[in-house]
């Protein structure tokens, strides 16, 4: 996966995107036994991880649902904090990364192979790189999201929602102008999806 960012990536950042896929694919896999208790409350979660839904109204469809799957449901909400935190964690450590080399060509490969899996988030993938383009210094961030989204899973709901809550993390940190160092030559990066 790794090569899809840059040839000498660091063990650090290594490091993070191999624990953000230990967490996404552990979310799935929440996800996936949740499915077995009670299939409503996975969409419900999924809702709710992809901000479709609020606490409040995930809370109250969740009552009476039986306190397994309540806690269940808690659990896999939890594991989705720990997934967004891990990108959070991309995001710094990639901070102001120099333009990588030959970013089209690995871009393409990465969108092709996300199109192909969860084809619902070719829009998004498509902003982030004319994001990225626009924004050299964001780049290596940008790979290295999506590389970790191609990796999870294939095309089935939990992991298509898994993905995209994971690009959603990435619009909101994209949007906060402190990813991108402002220099003379770059103005700070602002993402608007």
């Amino acid at each position: 996966m790794s090569k899809f960012i840059m040839p000498q990536t660091t063990r650090d950042t290594t490091d993070i995107l191999h624990d953000l896929l230990v967490d996404g694919r552990g979310l799935i896999t929440q996800l996936d036994e949740l499915q077995v208790l009670d299939e409503r409350a996975v969409i419900w979660l999924c809702a709710r991880i992809s901000g479709r839904l609020d606490e409040g109204a995930f809370g109250e469809r969740l009552r009476g649902v039986g306190r397994g799957v309540e806690r269940a449901a808690h659990g896999a909400l939890d594991q989705s904090a720990s997934v967004s935190q891990k990108v959070h964690a991309l995001a710094r450590l990639l901070k102001a990364d120099p333009q990588v080399p030959h970013f089209d060509q690995r871009f393409r490969a990465l969108q092709d192979t996300l199109a192909r899996k969860h084809p619902a988030s070719t829009s998004a993938v498509r902003k982030y790189g004319d994001f990225a383009k626009q924004y050299p210094l964001c780049q290596a961030f940008v790979l290295a999201l999506l590389a970790a989204a191609a990796a999870i899973g294939t095309g089935q709901i939990v992991s298509t929602a898994v993905v995209m809550m994971m690009l959603r993390t990435g619009n909101e940190i994209l949007r906060d102008a402190s990813l991108s160092t402002p220099t003379p030559s770059l103005p700070a990066a602002r993402y608007s999806p």
